[in-house]
This record gives structure tokens, C-alpha cells and sequence, in this order.
């Protein structure tokens, strides 16, 4: 076997193993469940918890975007993860530690490189994605049609199952780029 053939198997081991690893997390997301059947909402929230870290690792930002070493998640609004978005301060992203603060105006919200737009926002989403317009910020929320309204990943239900929306235009506005492993597991969606 030439080195080239060993070359390209290794990357496509590589490959195949990153996209199992995703196929895994999409597959075996447990259904969704009502919102107010409180011991299930925070299993929900800790599965779209897990969703939001490896949208962020699959996600590029402009270089100089993330400062200090911090990579800064955000939520706008309600929160509704309880605690679930606390479990990845155990984690990095790129040696950048992830940092989850609750914010509370839209210049905050323009500081953080991940912002969790809460339901409870809904009616501002067209001043969010206008204040936000042009920034490296990966807007992700959860209402219906969130990515077409303008987000950049928006949670969807499919067949009892979390899956996501990505609009590509929202997110080349934001100077961001995703994986095409990422892309290939979302549906894309046109939006604003």
C-alpha cells in the first residue's frame, strides 16, 4: 500500500469517525417532550445543551473574535436551560474556555460568540437580527422557523426528535462559516 493510499484511509477514518460521532448525538436524542412536564424539560435542555457546544465546535469565527481565551455563550431572555448550559464551563472550545453569562441588552448580547435567543424574545427577533446584523455572533434559538426568521441555527421537531435548521445566509452575514460535517447533518433553510 503507497503512502498516499495510507494517507487518504486515515482521513477517511477520521472522517467517518467524527461523522458517527454526530449521527450518534442526532440519533440518540431522546423524543422531545411537553414543556410542562418539568422532570422531562430538563432532559430536553441538557440534550439542546449538548447540541449548542457542538454546534460551536463545528462553527469558525473570524480570527481575533475570541479574546482572552474565553469563548462567551449567552442567553437573551428567559432561561430556560436551568443549569444545563452550566455542565459546559467543563468543557473547551479550540483551548477556549466556554463562559455562560445571562444577558440583558443587545450591545451585551453583541459581545458573546454563541447567544441562545430565548422564546420569550420572539416578538424582538427582527431588532435582535438587526442589532446583530454583520457581528460573529452564532444566533441559535428555538421557535418555530427561528433559522428562517433570521437566526443562524434554529432547533427543530422531527418525528419526536430534536433536529436543527441552519440558514446559511444568516450566517455568512455574521462572518461565520460551518463544517460541511455540521451542514450535513442540518437542514438549511433560506432566510433573511
Amino acid at each position: 500500500m503507497s503512502i498516499v493510499n495510507m494517507t487518504s484511509t486515515t482521513r477517511f477514518r477520521q472522517r467517518l469517525a467524527v461523522a458517527l460521532t454526530l449521527v450518534v448525538l442526532l440519533f440518540s436524542a431522546a423524543p422531545l417532550w411537553a414543556q410542562h412536564d418539568v422532570g422531562n424539560s430538563t432532559r430536553e435542555y441538557d440534550i439542546k445543551a449538548a447540541f449548542v457546544y457542538n454546534f460551536a465546535l463545528y462553527v469558525d469565527w473570524p480570527a481575533g473574535t475570541i479574546k482572552d481565551g474565553n469563548i462567551v455563550f449567552g442567553v437573551l431572555g428567559k432561561n430556560e436551560y436551568d443549569g444545563s448550559l452550566d455542565e459546559l464551563t467543563k468543557h473547551s472550545i479550540n483551548n477556549n474556555h466556554i463562559v455562560i453569562k445571562q444577558v440583558n441588552s443587545l450591545d451585551d448580547a453583541a459581545q458573546c460568540q454563541v447567544l441562545i435567543v430565548s422564546p420569550s424574545e420572539e416578538p424582538r427577533y427582527a431588532q435582535i437580527f438587526a442589532a446583530l446584523k454583520g457581528k460573529p455572533v452564532l444566533v441559535v434559538g428555538e421557535t418555530p422557523d427561528f433559522a428562517a426568521k433570521g437566526g443562524c441555527i434554529g432547533f427543530i421537531a422531527y418525528r419526536s426528535r430534536l433536529r436543527f435548521e441552519i440558514n446559511l445566509n444568516a450566517l455568512k452575514q455574521q462572518g461565520l462559516s460551518a463544517s460541511s460535517k455540521l451542514l450535513n447533518l442540518a437542514t438549511i433553510v433560506n432566510g433573511h
